[in-house]
């Protein structure tokens, strides 16, 4: 009955991660430290996949692998707005203009191609782990799981896309 909870909790755990982050993040920009509040938003969606990936079990060092990805694209993505950013802020439209060029390819372009395709990898290894150790129908939980991680990482490469390259319009 106990492993019966875990895998019903370990199926729905990663789509209410996404429903949270998807709500969430539409209360975050609104008003001011949009950047503060989404990156605590990931933080705990992050640790909700931990827990579900723990739940998982099937495959859960690629799972951890790829939350290390994830943070660790997340991070890079950061670090190289702090670089290539004049004065901290992104103005609406900066990434369209000469200037913005650059900084768009290395704050946006190169780091989100980089993870997504090694979370494919981490994807492929995952799904031959579960394979290789029996799992057949929760493979279907692992796709899942790899898809909330996916969105996860792009939701912030997505804000900053709408900002700068003035995608929105207000």
């Amino acid at each position: 009955m106990a492993n019966r909870w875990r895998l019903l909790a370990a199926a729905f755990a990663p789509f209410l991660i996404l429903a949270f982050v998807i709500i969430s993040t539409r209360w975050a920009l609104i008003g001011p430290h949009a950047i503060r509040k989404i990156e605590t938003i990931l933080a705990i969606a992050l640790v909700g996949l931990v827990v579900s990936a723990r739940w998982l079990s099937l495959a859960a060092i690629p799972m951890y692998v790829a939350i290390a990805t994830v943070v660790a694209g997340r991070a890079w993505q950061r670090v190289t707005f702090l670089a290539a950013i004049p004065a901290d802020s992104l103005r609406y439209g900066f990434f369209v203009t000469p200037v913005g060029r650059r900084p768009r390819f290395l704050i946006l372009e190169l780091p989100f191609t980089a993870i997504l395709i090694a979370l494919a990898v981490l994807l492929a290894i995952g799904i031959i782990v579960a394979w290789r150790s029996g799992a057949r129908w929760s493979i279907a939980l692992l796709v899942a799981w790899w898809l909330v991680a996916a969105v996860i990482f792009s939701l912030p490469s997505l804000y900053l896309y709408l900002q700068g390259d003035a995608a929105i319009f207000i």
